[in-house]
């Protein structure tokens, strides 16, 4: 009978951990909220080193040109996309807890872009779609990030919606 009060014990005891080590809805939303505010205030800032700090040392970022590995591919294509472009705005949509480890958003951005050789700049709307991944310091981190321009794709900022 003591063995079996034990076992019991034991396992009961094993669950609580387990369960505690479950991550909830709202763990993940404050998550996503904080890597999606420093994403947006380092590229207001024009930070490409934070925006970089933000991603897993494997961490990727997929792109109309294919995707950019590595922490200098990817400090050396922010540094690049914000000498033309402006966010306008980034909103997270949907948060889906995979698993304990592992957290997917999608979202909507707006942004502006100022090329040299376009007489006004273009304004472009679209989705992006993250993965955060738990690293074993314990801090979330983007594994992959991707996005998309919205069709009809960049307009100038100036023209009017039909």
């Amino acid at each position: 009978m003591k063995r079996l009060l034990m076992t019991t014990a034991c396992l009961v005891g094993l669950s609580g951990l387990a369960q505690a080590a479950e991550l909830t809805q709202a763990e993940a939303q404050k998550i996503v909220q904080s890597v999606s505010e420093g994403f947006a205030q380092s590229w207001a800032a024009k930070q490409p080193e934070k925006m970089v700090a933000l991603f897993a040392v494997d961490g990727w970022r997929v792109t109309d040109n294919g995707p950019i590995v590595g922490t200098d591919a990817l400090t050396k294509h922010w540094t690049e996309i914000m000498q033309v472009a402006k966010l306008d705005d980034t909103q997270v949509d949907h948060i889906k807890v995979v698993d304990s480890n592992t957290i997917s958003a999608t979202g909507h951005w707006v942004a502006t872009l100022t090329l040299p050789d376009q007489p006004a700049p273009l304004h472009g709307t679209g989705f992006w779609y993250e993965t955060l991944a738990k690293q074993q310091d314990g801090t979330w981190k983007l594994a992959v990030e991707a996005y998309n321009v919205k069709p009809p794709g960049f307009q100038p900022a100036n023209a009017k919606n039909p």
